[in-house]
């Protein structure tokens, strides 16, 4: 088992080289929220490292969506060409594009021509059904990844552990082409009804992951071997290297250490979870006390290296443990990590109250209680897989702060409340209305920016009340920072309106 471990730090040391991981945005031309005279001739996008243009679209004003030539790359920036825009008002770029990590990064950049229109909403994420299949393919797939490696580790030359390994093996080669074929519709943001087309597959097999995808199915070929030491060695480094090639931890900087211990996390795991199917089945057949001694001897080391490889990659990924509740991944880790602790405690139980009762004979219980931690495992399994779409905290811009305001003008106050404090697209409402300080109810309100100075203006929105003291006044395009003089008009009733007028800072945009 020593030289598997020497083998795996070795391949993936020669491996570790320089990698960015997941890319952030960084700028883009037109700037987010711009207001132009007539329509660009492309669309510029600079990101903080190298990536990987997937595909664009553009939404006119009119609702029309059509999808943008191929992309040109120079060094970390992409440029999407644009026929000419004949339309007034405002458009926006849906784009997509892939990082080092083999992970899609989605987002949209808004201009508008003459003058700002109504935004229609696009979504960027891939479509609902195309996530939750490559999600429970990539759940089926690392599951036999494990299974199937560390049975054949564990019970090598054993005719149970050959079953295993053969099941696995079988198991993932169907996984395989449907994860290929999930991904790349998931790269590209296409709904299941896309697997007939050229593109999902012309990515499957060309974008990021598919050196990952070629080192599990060689993991698979090798476990339809796994009678010969070579092969379970072979199985081992497959699957700990197609670990190691691409996502989000394992392109992460440092390299030096989050490629090796990647390695060590999932060799770590394959032979614990790989070992409890071949234990349960030896157990049953009467031939259990060999194969639960060589299990007890190894899983301290073995448990060991996968809480030690698994704080490293924690720490780098979340960096501040207040990102472990704020973050999708982080609440993904939490959740990981309580499985963890039930099955560990399940594993104690078994080592210490179980293990006896087995050597005498009594298998029954711990037999059980490994087909317990078997779906411990399988569920961390799942829950991990969920990591393809929650980029780690490490790698994540912080979003814009929220804008609050104090309104008041004689009898009138409130609050302006903006979802973002910098130029570009904001959302606005009022909040808290009030007439002589008792709680007010507009019949209408109207809100405007203006910008006399550079001739932007007045950009306006009128509200029906609805009976409530907050007006949601929609979105507003504001692409230049500094001073907007806010005008905020409330009809009271049919014989009253007041007005109040205050003026409102942005920050500069930030992509």
């Amino acid at each position: 088992m020593t030289s598997i471990f020497r083998c795996a730090i070795l391949l993936l040391v020669l491996c570790s080289g320089a990698a960015h991981g997941h890319a952030a945005l960084m700028e883009t031309d037109p700037a987010d929220g711009a207001i132009l005279d007539a329509g660009p001739d492309a669309v510029n996008l600079h990101f903080d490292s190298p990536v990987r243009p997937l595909v664009a679209r553009v939404t006119k004003p009119d609702g029309t969506t059509h999808t943008l030539p191929a992309a040109t790359l120079q060094g970390n920036a992409v440029s999407w060409a644009l026929r000419p825009l004949q339309q007034q008002g405002s458009h926006l770029i849906s784009w997509r594009v892939t990082a080092e990590d083999g992970h899609p990064l989605a987002g949209g950049t808004l201009f508008s021509i003459g003058a700002p229109s109504q935004i229609r909403p696009v979504e960027t994420a891939a479509p609902l059904p195309t996530r939750l299949l490559l999600w429970a393919a990539r759940s089926i797939l690392l599951s036999a990844l494990l299974v199937g490696a560390g049975a054949a580790a564990f019970g090598l030359l054993a005719r149970s552990a050959r079953n295993i390994t053969n099941g696995a093996a079988a198991v993932g080669l169907v996984a395989l082409p449907v994860v290929a074929l999930t991904q790349g519709l998931e790269l590209l943001g296409l709904p299941l009804s896309a697997v007939a087309t050229a593109a999902p597959w012309r990515e499957a097999v060309t974008g990021p992951s598919a050196l990952a995808l070629l080192l599990a199915g060689a993991t698979f070929a090798a476990l339809l071997f796994a009678r010969h030491r070579a092969m379970v060695i072979l199985a081992l480094l497959a699957t700990t290297a197609s670990a190691a090639v691409a996502g989000h931890a394992a392109t992460a900087p440092p390299q030096m250490l989050m490629r090796p211990a990647i390695a060590l996390h999932v060799l770590a795991a394959a032979l614990w979870i790989g070992a409890l199917p071949v234990l349960a089945i030896a157990l049953r057949t009467g031939g259990g006390a060999a194969a639960l001694r060589r299990f007890s001897q190894m899983i301290p080391w073995g448990l060991g290296v996968l809480l030690a490889s698994g704080c490293a990659i924690a720490v780098v990924q979340v960096e501040q443990p207040a990102a472990l509740w704020a973050t999708a991944y982080g609440r993904v880790l939490l959740a990981k990590l309580t499985l963890v602790a039930a099955l560990l405690a399940l594993a104690l139980w078994n080592r210490h109250r179980l293990t006896g009762l087995a050597m005498i004979g009594r298998h029954g219980p711990l037999v059980r209680s490994i087909g317990a931690e078997l779906v411990l495992a399988v569920l961390i399994v799942g829950t991990l897989a969920s990591w393809r779409f929650t980029p780690p905290p490490r790698s994540l811009i912080p979003p814009p702060a929220e804008l609050r305001q104090p309104l008041a003008s004689g009898a009138i106050t409130g609050t302006l409340v903006l979802n973002s404090d910098r130029a570009g697209p904001v959302a606005a409402r009022l909040e808290d209305l009030r007439l002589d300080g008792a709680p007010l109810s507009p019949l209408a309100a109207e809100v405007t920016f203006a910008k006399p100075a550079y001739g932007l203006g007045p950009l306006a929105r009128r509200v029906e009340g609805d009976g409530s003291t907050t007006v949601e006044a929609g979105t507003f395009v504001l692409p230049m920072d500094g001073f907007w003089v806010l005008t905020v008009m409330l009809t009271i009733s049919d014989f009253r309106a007041e007005k109040i007028m205050d003026i409102v800072t942005l920050a500069p945009s930030r992509p």
